[in-house]
C-alpha cells in the first residue's frame, strides 16, 4: 500500500467522521435550543395570564356583599397585587430562559460555520 493512498482513505474517515460529529452535535445543540424555546413560551403565557388578571381585578375590583350591604373587596386587591407578583416572577424565569438560549446558541453558530 502507498503513502499516499493511506493518507487518502485516512482523510476519507477524517471527513465521514467529522461531519458525522458535527451535525451529530449540531442536532443535539437544536433540540436543546428547541426545548428552551418552550420554555420560554410556557412561561411568559403564564406570565401574561397573570399580569391581564392583576389588571383586571384592578380596574373592577368585585363586591362583598355583607348583610345586603356592598362593600369594595380589598381582599382581592391584595390577591391582584400578589397576582402580578407571580406573574413578574414568571416573566423573570421567561427571560432568564431567552438568556440561556442565546448563551446556548453561540456553539451552534460557531459549529454551523464550522469548516472540516
Amino acid at each position: 500500500m502507498e503513502i499516499e493512498s493511506l493518507s487518502n482513505s485516512i482523510y476519507v474517515i477524517y471527513i465521514i467522521v467529522g461531519y458525522f460529529l458535527k451535525y451529530y452535535i449540531l442536532f443535539y445543540i437544536l433540540y436543546i435550543v428547541y426545548f428552551l424555546f418552550l420554555q420560554i413560551y410556557k412561561y411568559l403565557c403564564m406570565a401574561i395570564i397573570n399580569i391581564i388578571a392583576f389588571f383586571k381585578i384592578l380596574l373592577k375590583p368585585p363586591n362583598l356583599n355583607v348583610l345586603g350591604l356592598e362593600f369594595t373587596n380589598y381582599f382581592a386587591i391584595i390577591d391582584g397585587f400578589l397576582t402580578l407578583v407571580i406573574g413578574i416572577v414568571y416573566l423573570i424565569i421567561a427571560v432568564a430562559f431567552m438568556i440561556v438560549t442565546g448563551i446556548i446558541s453561540l456553539p451552534f453558530n460557531y459549529l454551523f460555520a464550522l469548516e472540516l
